[in-house]
């Protein structure tokens, strides 16, 4: 992950706001943090070939509206298994 792109994922940061997230950890995904109906800012992880090495790990994080496109973020194409 570190090191390539950015990747969006599906949570939310509660607010239009850039930080802080209005949501904690530990992680709870019942607590609102994964509603996709929300018009609000949304995560993205890992590091990315344009930033300083300090961002360029894994647990870096920044947040941005879903609609807003740069070269140095993708995403994280996932199969969920049926049982």
């Amino acid at each position: 992950m570190a090191g390539n792109v950015l990747e969006w994922t599906t949570t939310t940061i509660g607010t239009k706001d850039v930080w802080p997230s209005k949501f904690k950890y530990p992680y709870d995904p019942n607590d609102g943090r994964e509603n996709l109906k929300l018009n609000t800012r949304r995560v993205a992880r890992g590091g990315t070939y344009q930033r300083d090495k300090d961002m360029c790990r894994c647990a870096f994080r920044f947040a941005d509206m879903p609609e807003e496109r740069y070269s140095s973020m993708g995403f994280r194409i996932v199969e969920i298994a049926k049982s």
